[in-house]
């Protein structure tokens, strides 16, 4: 699942040479009016990614306006053990990108990977692979802080589907992750206090569905009652895909949202949605089913107050298979060709933002 962090880290080299990593403040994006609601892609040209030349790049920068505003870019919060506590080059690129072409960028500095597997190794106690390492702390909380100020980014998310690290770690593990946080929104809002700080989980995994990736879990909000309960929350964001659990997009019952607003009742952020478009058992897909999520994703979640939405990839990666359970998910081709989705993706687009 967290696969696709790995992904995006593994382009960065590619966003270099396409816009530079000049760590000159670009024009600061965290300021100005915000506009209500704003919808996106995932970071994703054609040919996504070994394909991808310069022009397909600066293409996916320069045109990202009819599939929304934002960009998102989800990666790790470090390179590599060594390098930790630097900015990493993702997020320099993501800023630098988004003062050159104008969109807004979704930056995340995750620190999973796999199913709840953390990466918090430090050199000086390569045991601790938990938020108990306090090295890791330390440049976890110097390197947000420092990115923070320099940038100032509009929305800035700490930690992807960390309710995965909640389901499996301990409670005092969790409580550890819960502090670095807490530590880590009031330095960002110390240097930039119009950031939007969040953090993400995955919603078919809070809600105990998943029944097509193997899961069991059950359902257990307890991990975002916990971050709300800190108070250090400007929204709380969702990765969702029911095609988890569900064949169709008309089997997702009805209400299938409405949990959040009885845990939240603020800003609601989706960093992830799609549905396939082509069926990969267990997985149900089809253009025609992209095509009804889009539509039965915004009916469900009427009632909340969204702040932005993001498709996974607008265009499909070449290496898809290495995580079967996202292959087809663009609402384009790996090679350009739109699907059905796309056209009414853009619709939405046109009409909400």
């Amino acid at each position: 699942m967290n696969s696709r962090s790995a992904l995006l880290i593994g382009l960065t080299t590619c966003f270099l040479l396409v816009v530079g990593c000049d760590t000159k403040d670009p024009a600061d994006p965290g300021g100005g009016d915000e506009p209500a609601f704003s919808m996106g892609v995932g970071l994703s040209p054609r040919g996504h990614t070994s394909g991808s030349t310069n022009q397909d790049w600066i293409d996916h920068y320069s045109g990202h306006a009819p599939w929304g505003r934002i960009i998102a870019f989800h990666g790790n919060w470090r390179v590599d053990v060594a390098s930790a506590g630097e900015t990493p080059s993702l997020a320099l690129a993501a800023v630098s990108a988004a003062a050159q072409y104008g969109f807004t960028p979704a930056i995340g500095l995750g620190w999973t990977v796999g199913e709840g597997e953390p990466d918090l190794t430090s050199e000086s106690d390569p045991q601790d692979n938990s938020w108990t390492n306090q090295e890791t702390r330390d440049e976890y909380l110097a390197m947000v802080s420092t990115f923070a100020g320099e940038y100032k980014p509009r929305l800035l998310f700490l930690g992807n589907e960390t309710n995965a690290y909640y389901n499996t770690h301990t409670a005092a593990e969790w409580a550890a992750w819960l502090s670095e946080y807490a530590a880590c929104y009031d330095a960002v809002k110390a240097v930039s206090p119009n950031t939007i700080v969040y953090t993400t989980y995955q919603y078919e995994m809070l809600r105990g569905v998943g029944q097509h990736n193997g899961w069991s879990f059950p359902e257990d909000w307890q991990p975002v009652d916990d971050l709300v309960a800190t108070g250090r929350l400007d929204a709380v964001g969702f990765t969702s895909y029911p095609y988890f659990e569900y064949d169709a997009p008309g089997d997702i019952p009805a209400g299938y949202y409405d949990a959040i607003a009885v845990h939240w009742t603020g800003p609601v952020i989706f960093s992830e949605i799609g549905w396939l478009g082509n069926a990969n058992p267990p997985y149900s897909g089809g253009e025609a089913a992209q095509v009804e999520f889009i539509g039965r994703f915004f009916e469900l979640t009427t009632d909340l107050e969204l702040r932005y939405v993001v498709w996974l990839f607008l265009h499909d990666w070449d290496g898809e298979d290495a995580m079967p359970a996202f292959r087809s998910i663009g609402l384009r081709t790996n090679d350009g060709i739109p699907r059905q989705s796309d056209t009414v993706w853009r619709a939405e687009v046109t009409a909400r933002e």
